[in-house]
């Protein structure tokens, strides 16, 4: 079960990223803005998700992504 949340939000994140590469490409910068935080995000989910780790409330998704990243990837496992 983990493994396919892993690899579904995995999945969004390189679509994610597709879709920022023909916006920006095309001259629509503010989509490719948008969609790079959107990829990123979900990366950065799934990488949090691989470590069994998940959000139990999904309010501000974003900023338990950011702290659970900055603190679980980086500073304690030294992932990144």
């Amino acid at each position: 079960m983990r493994s396919e949340k892993v690899v579904n939000l995995w999945r969004k994140a390189c679509q994610a990223l597709s879709v920022a590469e023909l916006a920006y490409k095309n001259g629509f910068y503010d989509e490719a803005v948008c969609r790079s935080y959107f990829a990123v995000l979900k990366a950065a989910s799934a990488s949090l998700a691989s470590l069994g780790l998940q959000p139990k409330n999904i309010v501000r998704i974003g900023c338990w992504v950011q702290a659970n990243f900055a603190n679980e990837c980086i500073y304690r496992r030294k992932l990144m």
